[in-house]
């Protein structure tokens, strides 16, 4: 496999990386609250005549997951250095102002995925803490500045994983003493959250295989609620023990295929796939309730019937 560079990737979001010492950090998948919005102030608004000089470049091997970055420090997972008979995924940190590598973790996995080049979900840094999942499930808790492996999960044996064809995609997300992941397991453990400190089960849920999709948090009411696209249905669930509040069955047409985070503006919340098309939902301000407006599926070039609105 042909490494890429980190310094591509970084370069992309140069002003999160040349603030980070005195700005806004980027410490999980879409930010600080899961939203893609930038809060940072006096960003340029139009970009330099020019070539853009970048800070610093370090070269990593193959991967799909965004880096992340917290406390002057940048995370990011790949595709090691294996061999011909084994496959390694890293988990690597660097100094966000100079590029040294300031500590690596890295394992063996086997692959039964598609696209087997690298891990998939960013790496999410909360509380000192620096939380990793990789394609096939491996999931480490590390301290944040070291390295030093706090915790570990093998996620697809301790729940029995009816494993997506591209493998676990979906980053670690921390409520309150838990970290909330989308596991795939059968037998109600589609999503699972763990002791942020221990890595011991607190609860699981959702009998429905997995999709792609990042879970968010949402306010509905005086009540927190977690948003999980799996591959059946888009589901509020609550954070503290799993319950479902409510539940709208998005079957997928082919196979499971829902990748984008969800997003929410006022009361709605859209979520868009391939195969699946898009759906809009309502949801409710007072309470932990929502409705589907309407999904639109279009055109399938292999059956021109499948377009199709409901409401």
């Amino acid at each position: 496999m042909r490494p890429y560079t980190i310094s591509s990737i970084v370069l992309l979001s140069a002003v999160c990386v040349t603030t980070v010492v005195v700005g806004e950090d980027w410490p999980q998948w879409r930010g600080t609250h899961r939203d893609a919005v930038l809060r940072e102030t006096g960003l340029i608004k139009e970009l330099p005549a020019g070539k853009l000089q970048h800070k610093w470049s370090a070269p990593i091997g193959a991967g799909y997951s965004g880096p992340t970055v917290a406390e002057g420090r940048v995370y990011v997972t790949d595709h090691g250095d294996g061999n011909e008979d084994k496959e390694v995924e890293r988990v690597l940190c660097f100094d966000a102002n100079t590029g040294q590598e300031l500590w690596k973790h890295s394992y063996d996995v086997n692959y039964t995925i598609s696209y087997r080049a690298g891990p998939r979900a960013s790496v999410t840094i909360d509380d000192g803490k620096a939380y990793s999942v990789g394609a096939m499930g491996n999931f480490f808790c590390f301290d944040a500045a070291t390295g030093e492996i706090l915790w570990k999960r093998d996620l697809a044996t301790d729940y029995n994983a009816r494993m997506p064809i591209w493998g676990i995609t979906t980053a670690p997300l921390i409520y309150e003493d838990t970290v909330i992941q989308i596991a795939a397991g059968e037998k109600d453990a589609c999503v699972v959250a763990m002791d942020r400190s221990t890595g011991k089960e607190v609860w699981h849920a959702l009998d429905e295989h997995a999709g792609y999709s990042s879970p968010i948090l949402i306010k509905q009411g005086d009540q927190d609620v977690l948003v999980c696209w799996t591959g059946e249905s888009v589901s509020g669930l609550n954070p503290k023990n799993g319950d479902v509040f409510w539940s709208i069955p998005m079957l997928p047409r082919n196979m499971p295929i829902g990748v984008p985070t969800p997003v929410v503006q006022d009361d709605k919340l859209f979520v868009s796939s391939f195969y699946d098309g898009s759906m809009l939902i309502r949801l409710h301000h007072d309470r932990p309730a929502a409705e589907k407006l309407w999904h639109r599926v279009g055109i399938d070039e292999k059956n021109t019937d499948a377009l199709h609105c409901t409401a």
